[in-house]
């Protein structure tokens, strides 16, 4: 029976087991020693009374202690009244002992307050006291030390329990001796002499030199400390000189011009005296000592900063002082300017202020010169020291060259001169996008390459970079759409250019700021850089120097920074002519690029173009004039070529192209081309070709153009630009057989001021196996040629008339004859808009501005109808292929192929013969025909429709045969044409004049661009050369070979060309 609940357990060896009946367990006491018997017993009690008892036997064995360890909390004590107790020595009062037992199992335990452990002092006896309750040992009060040193020991044991025992001394320990010692104030320690203890004028001055007293004291086991603070200082006469309490606290400063005293310093009852001096003689300037205040030896900061020198002065009683006018131990006292004058050989650039401070006033190239002398000699003591001037930007500023030593310095002509470019941003807050313009002398300097212009540390961000476009410019453009994640805030280093010096001279460097932006918008434009302004000094000779922080980091490279074409993108709308780009007008001028609507082309029209890409910008907030300029390559949707389009004609390496138009019939294409600026692309920095994807044209002569050359695909040929500097490139001729829906390719190819180009200055509308980057996607087929635009090529009348012959528009008077490069005043009038029924373009006479002979005839009068265009797409995908076309009441086509690419909403306008009853209006259905909507409007009225439609504008009978337009290419003919041509001058083929050959085709190109050019006709106009021409670069990887850019023709052909004989 288990009777465990009602028997009570007890120990019978209280010092060695505890028992706790309720639960039954037994702890062992703290002391137990090694025992064994009956130690508990139990009993056994029911109905009030015992009913039986026993013992249990327990085995008690415990570890047996093998070592006594005693450690002191200090080694050494001091009386709590002594000196040593205080500042500076800080000695303990008192020592707490620690006692530790270790045992034979590798256990141990504190017995520091254990009952059975006895501390008793043996040594030192009448020296300390033990407190047993608190186990610390202190010195007693009254206690006689002796100065060679006293200890106290302290042994332990444990009677009765461990045979062991143990002990610990402590040093006991008090203030033994004081010393005091002068020197000059300020004691900068070179100071050799010994005691300093004649105080005299300093130089020319009545101002006092100061003597700065110091204290030591000892304690008797030779610790020593530096008691100057704490010491009682005192002077015997202070009639003569006095301990100050202020700015040289403790210092002895003379009162009187001459006399002796007593100086003491008392400490912890202890003191030390000397005899001090003040005399009349002057202590005189032996030398000066001007240091930089950088190791660079550059004064650097914002303009009108300052820097102090380092300043120090030796005297001929071996003191020396330092002057600094900021240093607090002589400010108050004695200024730089009461021993000193002070001279800037180049004051412009840093100012010699009075007191030793240089004044940041601008860059210099080299060392500025900076002398201090001593004014009280007249300048028989001085000193210099070589300063460079380097200015810091301010935000929002633009700096070049170095960050250290002069920003720009010198060379030697052959050197190579490596230019950071920094930009100052905000701080914490991103720059988003910038456009700078650096500035050179190219007599002195020039860059070499594009690859001389490389992407710094600090711009990872799109960065693109222009050389030699103008030859005395660097353009350098960065841009980041993602605000705060750009991590572009504060000091950015965002290019690299590598100048290479060409003769001797000062070549000064300056740069523009285009636009900064930041997430905050615009924060400067339009402005001078401050601090990146300096001179380059160029001598003779050659090494390489480096202008930039670390020459490591500027290896990289921009190629790839950009967004690449797409080249395998669907086809986009292709038509046989584009719609003229009508942009919104900005006080009266048209802004080309202008994304953002601010009626100005920079980088903030990029930026926009981003974040309208990126999904920031909504489409229902943007002009039509806007979402036009926001598809720079024309392609009808919005990617990364566009963003790379865009900033490479803000680069100046692309150009607009804003006009085209091909005519069947005399067959010519024509293309108007514009710079960043939207003036005309020259043909100095300039061409335009064309690519026809022909299959039965390709021996086909042209009477305007160059360079024409068979390819695999058909026939190329470079245009030649018309009409002065217009910008209007031009090709025409006849075909060899009519031909209709003809592929066609347009090469705009930019060179720079050097008339050197490269492939980032090449673009094509879209893609042609003369470029390597479309064979590279589509392979060196037919799939690589992806036309722009298809075009028909008529012998005679145009391929789309519904008549047997067309009729030729009516004009008041005779037609313009063909004598304006090849072209009637008619042709002109009718791609780029009459006025004031002239023979013009733009406003500009044919007869009196550009040479052309119209026979004195007036071109037709044209009445001017408005034509608006919307789309309900909610993708803005404009009308869907859908065009509108307009003939006059015979079915002769006046107008064609007017389209809204994409967007919600268009304008154009058109001029059409007054003289007609009427029009007949057609619009091809199209891809979406219920979401097109449009009206046209003028002087016969207005009308309305959708798509598809067929109607009449005026008093016409409703049509029955309309032309059928599409966007699309049409299908070639089975057959050519039989239709005659016109019996109008003006549609009559050009031939090359007799006797000159018809061209050989060259064999088809490869992707090694090697094509040798062709002989152009000799008979077509006239080309002036320019005044230096300049070979077409031969570096140029993919467009054949042509002509270098040169003016247009100055006057057209003087006699009619004839038919060459077979």
């Amino acid at each position: 029976e288990d009777v465990i609940g009602d028997v009570t357990l007890a120990s019978m060896d209280s010092a060695s087991l505890a028992v706790d009946s309720d639960d039954g367990t037994v702890s062992v006491q703290v002391g137990a020693l090694t025992t064994c018997g009956k130690l508990v017993r139990a009993t056994w009690s029911a109905c009030g009374g015992e009913v039986v008892s026993g013992s249990g036997v327990v085995h008690l064995d415990m570890p047996d202690a093998v070592q006594v360890t005693v450690t002191s909390s200090a080694s050494k004590i001091a009386k709590s009244t002594d000196a040593a107790a205080g500042a500076p020595f800080y000695t303990s009062t008192y020592a707490s002992l620690t006692v530790t037992v270790e045992f034979d199992d590798g256990s141990e335990q504190d017995f520091s307050t254990d009952s059975r452990t006895q501390f008793a002092i043996t040594g030192g006896v009448d020296l300390g006291e033990f407190s047993s309750t608190v186990n610390v040992l202190s010195v007693q009060s009254d206690a006689d030390l002796d100065l060679d040193g006293d200890t106290i020991t302290v042994n332990v044991s444990f009677p009765d329990v461990f045979s062991l025992t143990a002990e610990v001394t402590v040093n006991v320990v008090e203030l033994a001796s004081v010393e005091i010692s002068t020197a000059p104030y300020p004691n900068d320690g070179a100071y050799s002499a010994g005691d300093f203890l004649t105080l005299r004028p300093v130089a020319c001055t009545d101002i006092y030199q100061r003597l700065q007293p110091t204290s030591t004291a000892t304690l008797t086991d030779s610790t020593v400390r530096t008691t100057t603070s704490v010491t009682t200082w005192s002077s015997s006469d202070p009639a003569v000189a006095v301990i100050t309490p202020g700015v040289c606290t403790g210092c002895l400063v003379p009162a009187s011009p001459s006399g002796t005293l007593v100086l003491t310093g008392a400490y912890g009852g202890l003191n030390d005296s000397l005899v001090v001096t003040v005399s009349p003689v002057p202590a005189n300037i032996s030398s000066i000592t001007v240091t930089a205040p950088s190791t660079s030896s550059t004064v650097s900061g914002l303009v009108n900063d300052t820097e102090e020198l380092e300043l120090y002065l030796e005297f001929d009683d071996s003191t020396g002082l330092d002057v600094a006018a900021t240093a607090a131990t002589s400010s108050s006292w004695l200024q730089p300017s009461d021993l000193l004058s002070f001279t800037s050989a180049v004051p412009a650039s840093l100012g010699a202020l009075a007191e030793g401070y240089v004044e940041l006033r601008d860059n210099y190239f080299d060392l500025v010169t900076f002398t201090a002398s001593d004014s009280c000699s007249g300048g028989s003591e001085s000193d210099t020291v070589g300063l460079y001037a380097n200015l810091e930007p301010e935000t929002f500023d633009v700096d070049l060259g170095s960050e250290t030593g002069p920003a720009f310095g010198t060379a030697e002509v052959g050197d190579e001169v490596d230019v950071e470019v920094r930009i100052q941003a905000a701080s914490g807050i991103s720059l988003t996008a910038f456009q700078v313009v650096v500035h050179f002398d190219p007599s002195i300097v020039n860059v070499a390459s594009q690859a001389d212009c490389v992407q710094g540390d600090d711009w990872g961000h799109n960065p693109t970079c222009t050389v030699n476009d103008p030859v005395d410019e660097v353009l350098l453009i960065g841009f980041c759409d993602q605000g705060a994640a750009c991590n572009t805030a504060g000091l950015l280093h965002v290019f690299t250019i590598t100048f290479q010096v060409l003769s001797a001279g000062t070549n000064p460097f300056t740069a523009t700021i285009i636009k900064l932006e930041d997430e905050t918008g615009t924060v400067a434009s339009g402005t001078t850089a401050f601090s990146g302004v300096g001179d380059l000094v160029v001598t003779a000779r050659r090494r390489r120097r480096s202008l930039a922080a670390d020459e490591g980091s500027m290896a990289r490279d921009l190629r790839g920074a950009l967004p690449t074409r797409n080249l395998a993108r669907e086809a986009a709308v292709r038509t046989q002519g584009l719609p003229r780009r009508r942009l919104d007008d900005c006080g009266g001028a048209t802004v080309y690029g202008d994304t953002n609507g601010d009626c100005a082309f920079d980088v903030s029209d990029v930026l926009f173009l981003q974040k309208f890409i990126g999904g920031e910008v909504d489409p229902e907030t943007l002009t039509a004039a806007q979402l036009t300029a926001l598809d720079p390559d024309l392609d009808g949707g919005y990617d990364g070529v566009d963003i790379s389009y865009l900033v490479n004609v803000l680069a100046n390496k692309f150009r607009f192209l804003v006009d085209f138009n091909a005519t069947e019939v005399p067959f010519s294409l024509t293309a108007r081309v514009l710079t960043r600026d939207s003036t005309p692309a020259t043909s100095a920095r300039a061409n335009v070709s064309f690519e026809l994807s022909t299959e039965v044209n390709t021996g086909m002569l042209f009477t305007v153009g160059k360079d024409v050359k068979t390819t695999d695909d058909g026939v190329y040929v470079v245009g030649e630009e018309i009409l002065g500097d217009s910008g209007i490139y031009h090709a025409a001729g006849p075909p060899d057989a009519e031909e209709t829906g003809v592929g066609l390719v347009v090469f705009i190819t930019t060179y720079d001021a050097t008339g050197a180009t490269s492939a980032d200055r090449e673009f094509s509308f879209y893609c042609s196996r003369l470029l390597d980057s479309c064979v590279a996607v589509f392979g060196d087929s037919s799939d690589a040629f992806q036309p722009m635009t298809y075009v028909n090529m008529s012998v005679g009348s145009p391929s789309f008339a519904p008549t047997p012959a067309p009729t030729a528009v009516p004009t008041p008077s005779t037609d313009c004859p063909d004598t304006c490069f090849g072209q009637t005043c008619d042709h002109w009038n009718d791609i780029f808009g009459a006025k004031d029924n002239v023979c013009d373009v733009d406003g500009d006479s044919l007869e009196t501005e550009f040479s052309c002979n119209c026979g004195g005839c007036t071109c037709q009068n044209c009445s001017t109808y408005t034509i608006q265009m919307e789309s309900s797409d909610p993708d803005c995908n404009g009308w869907g292929n859908a065009a509108l076309s307009i003939a006059d009441c015979d079915g002769n086509l006046l107008a064609g192929f007017i389209t809204l690419f994409d967007g919600t909403e268009a304008q154009v306008a058109e001029c059409l013969d007054p003289a007609q009853d009427g029009y007949q209006i057609t619009v091809t259905e199209g891809l979406y025909p219920s979401m097109v909507a449009w009206n046209i409007s003028g002087p016969l009225g207005t009308l309305v429709g959708g798509a598809p439609f067929n109607g009449v504008l005026g008093d016409c009978p409703f049509p029955t045969s309309l032309p059928t337009l599409s966007l699309l290419p049409s299908p070639a003919p089975t057959q050519a044409p039989t239709v005659p041509p016109s019996p109008s001058p003006s549609l009559a083929p050009v031939f090359p004049p007799t006797g000159v050959p018809t061209p050989v085709p060259t064999p088809p190109p490869t992707i090694d661009p090697s094509i040798a050019p062709s002989p152009a006709p000799t008979g077509g106009p006239t080309v002036a050369p320019t005044e230096t021409p300049t070979p077409f670069p031969s570096q140029v990887p993919t467009l054949p070979p042509s002509e270098s850019p040169s003016p247009a023709p100055s006057s057209s052909p003087t006699s009619s060309p004839t038919v060459p004989p077979t």
